[in-house]
């Protein structure tokens, strides 16, 4: 049975359900990974060879892990042997071919076939990161695995479950019929040689085309250019773009643009996207407040010696924080008190928030 890779495999139906594209662009890239992907097949070779019972020099094989992650690969098998049920089968990587089911996806490996003959199963895909996967239910990946399991032992249950042990989330759901569509769809799409290049962070976080793709290249330079759009970005660009800034100062050119233009509007100038603020006040207590504060003290009973980190009379807020927030107390700080406003400062007028003009 043929186990070569496929560029439209299950693992990638999601990217190209994202973007039809990628299939395109991805063809003949070589796929390098990175140190995270590395960790991630090492973790699941590790519980594979826990399920099968092979943990001779486990250990020594797996050195590399540190005491999270075995926790982490503990936790995985410990959770899925809670999912059989007596009698069932455990089948770790277990190849399917899938060809049948849509030429292009080729086959896949599942993380767990539990299987009980002729009756159920339920697939299981190990996810090791720390941030919330797509539920089961909708999982394409998982929906092409449930379709093989289906289909090669002769079954009419079968149920998909995510278990990602950082979260100790163990997701356990019935495999949709809507979803198997969108798995097949996807798959479909991304054949269609004018399909476009639809970038966002999710497909373009593991796409082997990122930093290539001229659709991803026109969002990151266009003018409409935000802090989300830094989730498109491969590491490169990131690195070269930050030695660029740093090169050329842009932070002490942004910072003398704003003075000047705040200079500007302090002697009257009026501008459509600014507008003169304040920064943040602060308060003082007035000249004699002193032997108020005292007499207020003693009304409400408290050390007077409160008032004070010796020898300097504490600040307003801390004075409040002794004193008690009443309706009485904050009467009488108020004549106390002087109000001393921020330094002036550039906002953005409310209108102009989130105009970009090129």
């Amino acid at each position: 049975m043929p186990r070569k890779h496929s560029d439209n495999g299950p693992s990638t139906l999601r990217r190209r359900e994202l973007c039809p594209a990628s299939y395109r662009m991805e063809k003949g890239l070589p796929d390098i990974g990175n140190e995270q992907s590395r960790t991630g097949t090492r973790l699941h070779a590790c519980v594979e060879r826990l399920l099968r019972g092979s943990c001779a020099d486990l250990l020594q094989e797996f050195a590399d892990l540190d005491a999270q992650q075995w926790d982490n690969v503990r936790r995985c098998a410990e959770q899925a042997a809670q999912l059989g049920w007596e009698g069932a089968r455990s089948l770790p990587e277990h190849y399917l071919d899938l060809r049948w089911f849509h030429p292009s996806i080729g086959g896949g490996t599942p993380d767990l076939i539990i299987l009980e003959d002729f009756a159920r199963a339920i697939v299981v895909d190990f996810k090791f990161g720390h941030k919330r996967v797509q539920p089961a239910a909708e999982n394409l990946q998982l929906a092409c695995y449930a379709v093989g399991v289906r289909h090669d032992f002769d079954l009419e249950s079968v149920q998909v479950c995510v278990i990602q042990p950082a979260l100790g989330l163990v997701d356990l759901a019935d495999c949709r019929a809507e979803t198997i569509e969108r798995a097949r769809d996807a798959a479909s799409k991304a054949l269609d040689p004018e399909a476009r290049c639809m970038p966002g962070p999710e497909q373009c976080a593991y796409c082997k085309a990122s930093g290539r793709c001229p659709a991803q290249q026109s969002i990151i330079c266009a003018p409409t250019v935000d802090r989300a759009t830094v989730e498109l970005l491969p590491m490169l660009t990131i690195s070269e773009f930050l030695a660029l800034w740093e090169d050329r100062d842009i932070e002490g050119i942004v910072g003398a643009m704003k003075q000047r233009l705040l200079e500007a509007c302090l002697t009257g100038y009026e501008d459509e996207r600014w507008k003169l603020g304040h920064g943040r006040g602060s308060r003082i207590f007035v000249e004699n407040a002193e032997v108020k504060l005292l007499e207020l003290c003693r009304q409400q009973q408290k050390d007077p010696q409160e008032l004070y980190t010796h020898p300097q009379l504490r600040s307003v807020a801390q004075v409040e924080a002794v004193l008690g927030k009443s309706k009485a107390v904050k009467s009488a700080l108020d004549v106390l008190v002087h109000r001393i406003e921020g330094k002036p400062k550039l906002e953005r007028k409310a209108d102009a928030a989130h105009q970009l003009h090129a």
